[in-house]
C-alpha cells in the first residue's frame, strides 16, 4: 500500500460468475488485501475441471494472495496446474494472512 493511501480493503482482480475457462496471467500485485477475489461459479457448466485458472502471478505483502469467497455456489477450477504444467505463481512472503483461501 502507497504511503498516505486511505484505509481500505484493496482489491487487484475481481472475478464473478464468469461460468466459463479463464485465466488470470503474469499480474503483479504489492501491498493489497486481496491481490485476486473470486466469487461466483467460475468453471464450465458441471465440469469443475474446467474454469478459471491463476498462472504467473507475482504476490508481494498482500494480506491474501489468492480468496475465493464462500457463498455458495463460489469455486474455481479444481485443479490449478497439473503434474506438468505447474502455475507458477509467487506467493507473498511477509504480512500476509493467506496464500490460497478456497472458501468456495
Amino acid at each position: 500500500m502507497v504511503m498516505g493511501t486511505p484505509i481500505g480493503n484493496y482489491i487487484g482482480t475481481i472475478i464473478n460468475n464468469t461460468l466459463a475457462a479463464d485465466e488470470v496471467y503474469k499480474n503483479t500485485f504489492d501491498g493489497v488485501s486481496y491481490a485476486n477475489f473470486a466469487e461466483g461459479k467460475n468453471w464450465v457448466g458441471i465440469n469443475i475441471y474446467e474454469g478459471l485458472a491463476y498462472f504467473c502471478n507475482d504476490n508481494t505483502g498482500n494480506y491474501a494472495d489468492f480468496y475465493v469467497a464462500e457463498d455458495y455456489p463460489s469455486g474455481i477450477q479444481s485443479n490449478q496446474g497439473d503434474n506438468e504444467n505447474v502455475t507458477g505463481n509467487k506467493f507473498s512472503q511477509t504480512d500476509v494472512t493467506w496464500h490460497f483461501n478456497n472458501r468456495g
